[in-house]
């Protein structure tokens, strides 16, 4: 999200014009990056929708990923509903092609979506024809993006379709951006935790309690506002930090580097 802003800031620097306006849509007040970068946001666009992007990131964990994209499907949907009415272009970053795709729109067409989610959305998501291996594809009105910085691909497209090629070409040039890729397969890894003794199986965890894992995973989000594994992360930062006090460690961390 950060990167986006940047690069639509510098592109209304190096333009008098200042042709692009742009706002953020959240639920929160201040929606905060994984980095912890605040912004701040309207409950509901200010005014008619040209584009809508939505945002999504990588969390420090992937396992509840799909349950935490089914909330925030819930969520976007009025959104959607409201762009599609106004014929707004509408793309979607890292794995919120998942958002488009619960909501029916991604139907018939051509989609990718970060490579970690692939093998959930071909189960989920039959009927749409999904590319996971691609960077970024365009089917229409909708575009979608791989994960992670795969984001930039897809504002560049979408700047160079809207008319503003000659802004995208210098706003690449003072960001010193790589060339355009087309392909993420290459960035693909295996994502299996290494086991420790902390280690509490998420799926046993929600067998104890008759419920599914996605189910779970969605009502401590919504009661805690945190995943199940973020609710086991903090105490152990904390038995950590007990464990350490005894030795100073502390107090014996350079401040400079």
């Amino acid at each position: 999200m950060p990167t986006i802003v940047e690069s639509l800031q510098i592109i209304n620097d190096l333009d008098e014009k200042r042709t692009i306006t742009f706002e953020f849509v959240s639920t929160q007040r201040q929606p905060a990056s994984r980095s912890g970068i605040l912004f701040s946001a309207k409950s509901r666009p200010t005014r008619k929708m040209d584009v809508l992007i939505l945002l999504t990131g990588l969390g420090s964990e992937l396992a509840p990923t799909p349950a935490l994209l089914d909330v925030e499907s819930r969520r976007a949907y009025p959104l959607l509903k409201q762009a599609l009415k106004q014929g707004a272009v509408i793309a979607a970053t890292c794995g919120a092609a998942y958002i488009l795709a619960d909501a029916g729109i991604l139907d018939g067409k051509r989609a990718t979506i970060s490579w970690w989610l692939k093998k959930e959305v071909f189960q989920r998501f039959p009927d749409v024809k999904w590319e996971p291996s691609r960077i970024l594809v365009q089917d229409g009105k909708i575009y979608t993006s791989g994960g992670g910085f795969s984001g930039l691909e897809l504002l560049s497209a979408l700047l160079s379709d809207l008319g503003f090629s000659q802004q995208e070409r210098r706003m690449r040039k003072v960001m010193v951006l790589p060339p355009s890729r087309q392909f993420q397969s290459p960035y693909e890894m295996t994502l299996d935790a290494p086991s420790s003794p902390f280690e509490i199986k998420l799926n046993r965890l929600a067998k104890e309690l008759s419920l599914s894992s996605r189910t779970l995973s969605r009502k401590f989000l919504d009661e805690l506002q945190m995943t199940p594994g973020h609710n086991l992360i903090f105490p152990m930062q904390f038995q950590s930090s007990d464990i350490l006090k005894p030795y100073n460690v502390f107090k014996t961390l350079p401040w400079t580097l």
